[in-house]
């Protein structure tokens, strides 16, 4: 499962790609890439866009695409970045 988030603003990632797991007591894990630093087109963006790549990511199917997005925002990307709430 992965989501791409375009955000009002610029936010400041040290690496372009991260990785996580555990932040919900699932065993959902994800890595998420900063496409502003990643691919050319994005360069120039005036927010940041954010590629989330979720795996063993089962407990995520049954929630809508809204759902997915605001957990995958605000949990997920929130937690290693509290800037992106």
């Amino acid at each position: 499962l992965a989501v791409r988030l375009w955000l009002d603003r610029r936010l400041m990632m040290e690496n372009s790609s991260n990785v996580g797991a555990g932040f919900d007591g699932d065993s959902v894990g994800f890595t998420f890439y900063d496409l502003n630093q990643l691919q050319d087109e994005y360069k120039e963006e005036s927010g940041s866009v954010v590629e989330i790549d979720f795996y063993n990511a089962g407990s995520l199917l049954c929630m809508s695409d809204e759902q997915i997005v605001a957990k995958a925002k605000d949990l997920y990307l929130g937690t290693c970045i509290p800037e992106a709430r």
